[in-house]
């Protein structure tokens, strides 16, 4: 092992090493907040990454190619390719990766100490890395020219990552590691493997370099027709007790690993019934609950009730932030967006494009920032934006006053408009 261990591996380790830790620095805001954010941060962070595992292990195997074969030349060696593919193997993936996972989730711990840690990212993204090397190996097999080489491993390795597995830069408690993730890189790993082997082990060259291009090809096409594997799609079915929240005659559960956001959550839905109370409407009361909890889900009935006594609402806090403009959304009540159709001579588009204003306004409103813009640019929440914005200037009492009014105005006309 140590006549395979060159000088040039320590600075390949360097080098992505700092490279590992610039990307994280990039994606600082999401691991910072919480334990969210550090698998799809290692995973985003690996997936630009590959491109420079990817280059550096072509060069590095073209050296290894012309050593070997000036070995080879005196005293047959078995196992030296093996050898040298462990040296580029913890050199350019496990050395940085691992530096890399623990800076980061001390850091994490650190800052925030909370939320929820995939932990199989610990595992895909390093196998991920690996194939970025063998895509590497291969490609010094197929080029003669090395600027061409670096380059088509590296976009070959961005190509893989990008339509292979999809994943967010945070998780969420309410789904679960997709298994299938490490079956598709599995499979890709094995077609680029015997591609490499066919290229080593059959002695005539017009039929081995076919084979290792056919393998790239096989690659491509399993990609393309398999489809990716999205690793935050996955509902989450674990039998775990939630945390719950009272809030009035309202109740907010969520996943454990969320249980530090329940003061937050309780604001929203205490600022919904003092609107409630004010406006008259006496909702009923409600259960908001993250989505996937099995003891919350076996109890909703086909109305949307929970128990036959609260109403159900799923709210959908993401990510490590417990103040998040999307879980607010969650927290608006059907009452305060269903209004009088049969008084109403507004048409039926424009009464669909209010009833998102309203929306809009109040998750403005029970996220605490009237003036909120962090969202597309349709027209109905640019209405919102603007008379977001006239409520801003005014006191708390008086934002209250007008917000009844136009919530009110809307369930009975099913028209917005704003008091001057």
């Amino acid at each position: 092992m140590r006549h395979a261990f060159r000088t040039q591996h320590l600075s390949y380790a360097a080098v992505i090493t700092t490279a590992w830790l610039t990307m994280l620095i990039l994606f600082f805001n999401p691991w910072m907040r919480g334990y969210h954010g550090i698998g799809g941060s290692l995973w985003a962070a690996g997936t630009y990454l590959s491109v420079v595992i990817a280059a550096l292990a072509f060069l590095s195997h073209r050296k290894t190619l012309h050593i070997s074969r000036s070995v080879n030349a005196v005293a047959s060696r078995r196992y030296i390719y093996l050898r040298h593919f462990a040296v580029d193997l913890i050199s350019l993936n496990i050395i940085p990766f691992l530096i890399a996972a623990t800076s980061i989730t001390l850091a994490s711990t650190f800052m925030a100490g909370r939320g929820y840690l995939v932990w199989q990212y610990f595992l895909l993204v390093p196998l991920f890395l690996t194939l970025a090397i063998l895509i590497g190996w291969i490609n010094a097999y197929l080029f003669t020219h090395s600027a061409v080489g670096v380059v088509f491993s590296g976009l070959f390795s961005l190509f893989i990552s990008f339509y292979l597995i999809q994943s967010t830069v945070e998780s969420n408690a309410w789904t679960q590691f997709d298994w299938s993730a490490y079956t598709q890189l599995l499979a890709v790993i094995t077609l680029v493997t015997g591609g490499i082997l066919a290229r080593r082990w059959v002695q005539e060259q017009r039929i081995a370099t076919p084979l290792a291009w056919g393998s790239l090809f096989a690659v491509v096409a399993y990609v393309w027709l398999s489809g990716y594997a999205n690793l935050q799609t996955l509902p989450r079915t674990a039998d775990l007790q939630p945390s719950c929240a009272e809030s009035g005659p309202d109740t907010v559960c969520v996943w454990p690993e969320d249980a530090y956001k329940l003061p937050t959550l309780t604001q929203y839905a205490a600022r919904v019934r003092s609107l409630d109370r004010a406006l008259g409407t006496k909702a009923n009361p409600a259960l908001f609950a993250e989505p996937n909890i099995p003891q919350v889900m076996a109890n909703v009935d086909r109305d949307g009730n929970y128990q036959e006594s609260q109403r159900f609402y799923q709210i959908y806090p993401v990510g490590a932030e417990p103040h998040d403009w999307v879980g607010a959304r969650g927290f608006v009540l059907n009452d305060f967006l269903i209004c009088d159709e049969s008084a109403s001579r507004v048409p039926q588009e424009e009464r669909i494009a209010n009833n998102f204003t309203v929306l809009d306004l109040l998750t403005n409103w029970i996220y605490g920032d009237l003036t909120y813009d962090g969202y597309s640019n349709e027209s109905n929440q640019h209405d919102a934006q603007t008379i977001g914005s006239k409520l801003a200037k005014l006191s708390p009492d008086e934002q209250f006053t007008q917000l009844g009014h136009i919530i009110d105005h809307f369930i009975q006309t099913c028209e917005v408009s704003i008091n001057d």
